[in-house]
C-alpha cells in the first residue's frame, strides 16, 4: 500500500497507479488510481483530479467502484505529458493534494503502449515536415525580393477591393431603406383598402359577394408577396451565412432523415428567435410528424407539442410543410415560395422572418439547454453525428450504448471511415462502453456543459470508445477548423 503522509491527517489513502493500454488506433494514455476512503463514503465527493507537472487532468470517470470503502478513478493522458508521469504526479482528492509514485504498465514498469508502426509513422512525417521547412525557407530567400513586390501590389489590390465593397454596400443599404419604405407604403394602402372595400361592403353585400370580394383580396396579397420578393432578387441580396455547426447539421441530417432534422429544426427554433431578437408565438405543422407551439420573447423559449393546431387569432402565423421544406427555409436554402409548397396562415410578413434563422443566430445544444427547451438525447446525438467528417473516425470500430432514464436505449456505431450511425440496434458485438443518466445530462454532457446539480451520468466499459466520441464532438463543434 502507498502511504505517501500521515494516515491520521487524511480521509483517503491510495492503493495503486498503474497504466492500460488504449483501444489501437487511437492515441494517448490511460492512467487507473485506486484506493479506499479511512473515514467511510463521504456524502458527495467531488470528482477528483490528476496533477501532472504543471497540468490539471480531470478524471474520465470518477469513484467508478463503489464496493464496500474502495473506489477507482480513470484519467485519459495526453502523450505529451506521458514523461512527466516518473516524477510529477500527483493527485488532488478530498481536498488533499497526495503525491503519486511512478504507474506501473500492463507489462512493468515503463511499458510502451504506442504502437511501433505508430512511431515509425510520426518519425517518418517530421522528417518529411523538416524537409519541406528548409525548402520553403531555400525559395524565400532566392525570391525575396520579387516576394515583397508582390505583397505589396497584393495590399494595394485590396486597399481598392475594400474601399469598391463598401462603395457597393452603401448603395445596397440606400436601395433597402426604399424598399422598406414601399413596403411600408404599400402596408399601408392595403389597410386601407380592405377598410374601403371590404368592410362597409360586406356589410351591405350577401354572402356570395362577401366571398367574391375575400378572394379578391386574396389575389391582391399574393401579388403583393410577389412583388415583394422579385424586389429582393432585383437588390441581389447576398445568400445568408453558412452559420454555426447546429445549422450545418440540419442540412446534413436531412439529406439522411428529413423527419429527425424536422423535429430538431423545431425544438432549436425558439431559440435561435430569442437569439436573434425576434419575439413570435406560432404553430408549425410538419406533415407526418405532428403540430408544435414554438414561442420566443426576452423572458424566454419553448417548443412544446400540440394535439393539433390553434384556432385563427390565437398564433401570429401557421406553417405548413415537409419536414426538409421546413429546414430548407430555416437553413436560408429556399423561400416561402416554392416547391414542395410551404403554407402559412396569417402574417406571411412574419412568417418570412424565419428565412435563414438558423444561419443568421446559430446556436447549440448548450444555448438550447440554457434556454430549458427539452431536445431528446437520442435526437440530440443524431445532430452531433451529421457535423462528424467520416474520415475522422478512420481506424477505429466500435460500438457505445446511451441508456437515457425512462426512455429506450440507443446506440452510437463508429464504423472505420463511414459515417456515424445513431439507431436502436445494438449489433452483433457487445457495446464497447456504456452510459447512462438522464436524458437532460446525456445533452449536457454532449453539449459540454455541466449537468444540473445532482444530475450525473455514469460509465461503464471501455474508457477508449468514450474518449474517442468526446474528441470527434469536440471537432464537431468547430468545423470551421477543420478541412476534411
Amino acid at each position: 500500500m502507498i502511504d505517501p503522509g500521515p494516515r491520521r491527517e487524511r480521509a483517503v489513502e491510495i492503493d495503486g497507479v498503474e497504466l492500460a493500454p488504449l483501444r489501437p488506433g487511437l492515441e494517448g494514455t490511460h492512467l487507473l488510481v485506486t484506493g479506499r476512503w479511512t473515514r467511510g463514503w463521504p456524502p458527495s465527493p467531488a470528482p477528483p483530479a490528476l496533477l501532472v507537472g504543471d497540468r490539471r487532468l480531470e478524471a474520465v470517470s470518477a469513484f467508478e467502484d463503489g464496493r464496500d470503502d474502495r473506489w477507482q478513478a480513470s484519467f485519459a493522458v495526453p502523450e505529451a505529458l506521458r514523461p512527466a508521469l516518473t516524477h510529477e504526479l500527483a493527485l488532488d482528492v478530498a481536498g488533499s493534494r497526495i503525491a503519486l509514485p511512478a504507474p506501473a504498465g500492463p507489462d512493468g514498469p515503463g511499458a510502451d503502449v504506442v504502437d511501433q508502426d505508430v512511431l515509425v509513422d510520426r518519425r517518418a512525417a517530421r522528417q518529411r515536415a523538416e524537409i519541406a521547412a528548409v525548402a520553403d525557407e531555400e525559395r524565400t530567400r532566392a525570391t525575396g525580393g520579387a516576394v515583397l513586390d508582390l505583397v505589396a501590389l497584393a495590399g494595394r489590390t485590396l486597399d481598392a477591393a475594400e474601399q469598391r465593397i463598401e462603395d457597393v454596400q452603401a448603395a445596397a443599404r440606400e436601395l433597402e431603406v426604399e424598399h422598406e419604405r414601399e413596403r411600408a407604403e404599400r402596408a399601408l394602402y392595403e389597410a386601407a383598402l380592405q377598410r374601403r372595400i371590404g368592410d362597409p361592403v360586406a356589410a351591405q353585400a350577401g354572402e356570395p359577394e362577401q366571398r367574391r370580394l375575400e378572394q379578391l383580396m386574396s389575389g391582391l396579397r399574393e401579388r403583393l408577396d410577389a412583388l415583394e420578393e422579385r424586389v429582393e432578387q432585383e437588390l441581389g441580396a447576398p445568400a445568408p451565412p453558412p452559420g454555426g455547426w447546429s445549422a450545418l447539421a440540419l442540412v446534413d441530417l436531412a439529406t439522411a432523415d428529413a423527419q429527425a432534422a424536422g423535429r430538431l429544426a423545431v425544438s432549436f427554433l425558439p431559440v435561435q428567435a430569442r437569439a436573434a431578437g425576434l419575439e413570435l408565438d406560432a404553430d408549425v405543422v410538419l406533415a407526418g410528424e405532428g403540430a408544435w407551439r414554438v414561442a420566443a420573447s426576452p423572458d424566454g423559449a419553448l417548443a412544446v407539442p400540440l394535439d393539433a393546431p390553434r384556432g385563427r387569432g390565437e398564433a401570429d402565423f401557421r406553417i405548413t410543410a415537409e419536414p426538409a421544406a421546413f429546414v430548407g427555409l430555416l437553413a436560408g436554402r429556399r423561400r416561402l415560395r416554392g416547391r414542395p409548397r410551404i403554407r402559412v396562415r396569417g402574417s406571411r410578413r412574419r412568417a418570412r422572418r424565419l428565412r435563414g434563422l438558423a444561419t443568421t443566430a446559430p446556436v447549440g445544444l448548450g444555448e438550447a439547454l440554457r434556454a430549458r427547451v427539452d431536445i431528446g438525447a437520442e435526437l440530440a446525438w443524431r445532430a452531433v453525428a451529421a457535423a462528424i467528417a467520416p474520415a475522422w473516425t478512420a481506424g477505429a470500430r466500435f460500438t457505445v450504448a446511451f441508456e437515457p432514464d425512462a426512455v429506450a436505449p440507443f446506440y452510437v456505431h463508429a464504423k472505420d471511415g463511414a459515417p456515424i450511425a445513431v439507431d436502436d440496434e445494438r449489433g452483433r458485438d457487445a457495446p464497447a462502453a456504456a452510459i447512462r443518466g438522464s436524458a437532460r445530462a446525456i445533452v449536457a454532457t454532449l453539449a459540454g456543459e455541466q449537468p444540473d446539480a445532482g444530475d450525473k451520468v455514469s460509465i461503464r466499459g471501455e474508457l477508449a470508445a468514450v474518449q474517442a466520441l468526446r474528441d470527434w464532438v469536440e471537432r464537431a463543434r468547430d468545423r470551421a477548423r477543420e478541412t476534411a
